[in-house]
């Protein structure tokens, strides 16, 4: 809702209404609270119990009324819970030892589909906010962007890989045909990009070995107009993928020097007086590792923060983001939200 922020430990979760200052609060039984989302529009609840075979309580705020639970969906965590824009869905997804991406119905409590992400598990979900049929899911090792198919009361979810980049791979875009791995030293003629192209079947072998190499690492990631996914990377590499074309182009990366000049101390950079108007700097020149832990999309451009406090107001520019503005929080950010 407008203006509340809810905050949880333990067993306890409190809802403060910022204008008013009043709060809430809101107790889990026995079991601590685990991972929890909001659905502001049909002003929902979703938390996980933390406890071996959780379960999922969806309840209704200000009342915190049951709506449903959600059962049986995996053995010991779940690491994220996503509400769909539309409709009567939730999308979770669990960590070891099952690893499992599931659609639920929260009215009737029943899984719909499930997928297990196998080598490549995700730590968050999200749909699409102008399409609940598109889903993506990332984790420290993966980009994986999916459909949800239905027929009646069938349904169904496919999911593809976005190739993952080097981490010193330069700016700009990757292209789709070039294989980013093609000029690595590779120990066998089997495992070239060359070889697959030529027989097919050798393509297994080249994929468990493309799977070795370090690539970047994904933290964060949301949706844009345009059917658009803005991925951030723990060494602070933004990119920006185009669901529609399926291309990959790197934005920034702290690792790769700007052209022509030093990179900047984003301290000296961001400096602004408080009488003055902040002047654009380019996001290549300030952003740094950790810099993109927690990121939003918002009309005015893409928001992005981290550990070190500072929230920062990038560009949309698919070429060279600037920086349009910065805030120094002074405390660890770790999640960023819009009020409805």
């Amino acid at each position: 809702s407008s203006g509340i922020n809810a905050e949880y430990g333990g067993c306890m979760m409190k809802f403060i209404d910022t204008t008013t200052g009043k709060e809430k609060s809101h107790r889990s039984g026995i079991n601590p609270f685990g991972v929890f989302t909001v659905n502001p529009t049909a002003q929902l609840i979703a938390y996980a119990e933390k406890k071996l075979n959780p379960s999922i309580h969806i309840i209704s705020f200000p009342e915190f009324e049951q709506v449903g639970t959600l059962k049986d969906g995996c053995l010991m965590e779940y690491v994220d819970i996503a509400f769909s824009p539309t409709g009567t869905y939730v999308l979770t997804c669990s960590s070891l030892p099952d690893f499992k991406l599931s659609l639920w119905n929260y009215s009737t409590g029943e899984i719909l589909t499930t997928v297990v992400l196998k080598s490549h598990p995700g730590n968050t979900v999200t749909f699409n906010p102008l399409n609940w049929k598109q889903i993506c899911v990332t984790g420290d090792q993966s980009i994986h962007l999916g459909n949800i198919e239905t027929s009646n009361d069938k349904y169904s979810m496919k999911l593809i890989s976005v190739p993952l980049p080097d981490p010193n791979v330069p700016l700009g875009p990757i292209s789709e045909a070039e294989d980013v791995y093609a000029k690595k030293f590779v120990p066998s003629p089997i495992l070239t990009a060359e070889s697959v192209r030529v027989a097919p079947s050798l393509s297994v072998y080249h994929d468990k070995y493309k799977d070795k190499l370090k690539k970047v690492a994904p933290v964060s990631h949301c949706w844009a107009v345009g059917n658009v996914l803005y991925v951030g990377c723990s060494d602070g590499q933004l990119l920006h993928y185009d669901v529609n074309s399926g291309t990959v182009s790197v934005l920034t990366n702290p690792l790769v020097e700007a052209a022509n000049s030093a990179k900047s101390d984003p301290k000296i950079t961001e400096e602004q007086d408080e009488d003055k108007q902040f002047s654009p700097v380019p996001a290549q020149k300030c952003l740094v590792k950790g810099d993109l832990e927690v990121m939003e999309y918002y009309q005015d451009g893409l928001f992005v923060c981290g550990a070190n406090g500072k929230l920062r107001l990038l560009s949309l520019d698919i070429v060279a983001p600037d920086v349009l503005d910065c805030w120094d929080t002074k405390s660890v950010i770790s999640s960023l939200a819009w009020s409805t």
